[in-house]
């Protein structure tokens, strides 16, 4: 995974409204089923040994990625929709090991504000709290360097072009900001405000990917401790012109950018009504930046 500098961001608006309206695989360089597919049940899955039932879809292949025993991260432009998409999660890797379905909220969901407006990173909740079976992740911490992140493989998770609900494949990356002064280390003005990742497809290394239609709002993940964490979700994928040639590129919205703007929008608080809330977390963000900036 190569990162590009600021001035290879000039992406048309259409990329990122189309990502998510189909549901195409998730191209992988050479893609193996047994190896790239998590709910094949087999034990050649890259992914075997990590617990990947925090993360479900619902039937049109919206994705969520549980955050706390309620909350979820989705993406801005192909979230769920509040009060009629279910969501499933499989509770191991193969069809046969069970699921279970949950029901997004209709009171809640926020787009998280950035200082150059909304990002694509959209945090919702579920009607009741999740069993004991599915599990929840952490927002990777970059300790307020994310450049700490280079050089880090990921595991970035996509849609696999089954039927409803059994779209699980698997790719990998890694970060690497040699080639680039965007990455992760800057807030960029893009089709993706905030913090983002862009990465180059490369087909000669093995499980490198490229988003396709369907992939958005699913994760990527890094191994921090033994287990996975959260790194950022899909939001754009599309062809660039830089000076060697045309590049396929994909980009993620930062979610570990603003984990501690989101830990505190999901810390149990008494609950206004929902376009109060939204309307209060937007205004406590924005004061959070002035006080920072003034600091």
């Amino acid at each position: 995974m190569r990162f590009l500098a600021k001035s290879a961001l000039t992406l048309a608006c259409g990329l990122w409204c189309t990502l998510g309206t189909l549901s195409a695989a998730l191209q992988v360089a050479s893609y193996d089923a047994n190896a790239n597919e998590r709910l094949n049940g087999s034990a050649n899955f890259i992914g075997a040994g990590y617990d990947w039932s925090g993360v479900g879809q619902t039937s049109d292949g919206r994705w969520v990625t549980m955050i706390s025993d309620e909350y979820f991260i989705s993406v801005g432009h192909y979230h769920p929709v509040a009060g009629t998409d279910n969501v499933r999660f499989y509770l191991s890797d193969s069809l046969s090991g069970g699921f279970e379905d949950y029901t997004v909220d209709t009171s809640f969901g926020i787009q998280l504000m950035t200082d150059q407006g909304l990002s694509d990173i959209w945090i919702g909740r579920l009607t009741s709290s999740i069993s004991s079976n599915i599990t929840t992740y952490e927002i990777f911490n970059p300790l307020a360097n994310p450049n700490i992140l280079e050089g880090e493989d990921v595991f970035v998770v996509g849609n696999s072009g089954q039927g409803s609900y059994q779209n699980f494949r698997v790719g990998t990356n890694v970060l690497d900001l040699d080639d680039g002064i965007l990455g992760v280390a800057e807030r960029s003005v893009s089709v993706v405000n905030g913090w983002s990742a862009t990465a180059i497809y490369d087909a000669d290394v093995l499980y490198d990917t490229f988003f396709q239609s369907g992939d958005s709002g699913a994760p990527t993940f890094i191994i921090n401790n033994g287990v996975l964490e959260l790194v950022g979700v899909h939001s754009v994928a599309g062809t660039i012109t830089l000076p060697g040639g045309d590049e396929q590129v994909s980009i993620d919205s930062l979610v570990s950018g603003y984990r501690q703007e989101i830990l505190g929008i999901i810390t149990p608080v008494p609950e206004p009504g929902s376009v109060v809330l939204v309307l209060g977390a937007s205004a406590i963000l924005a004061l959070r930046r002035r006080r920072l900036k003034t600091a």
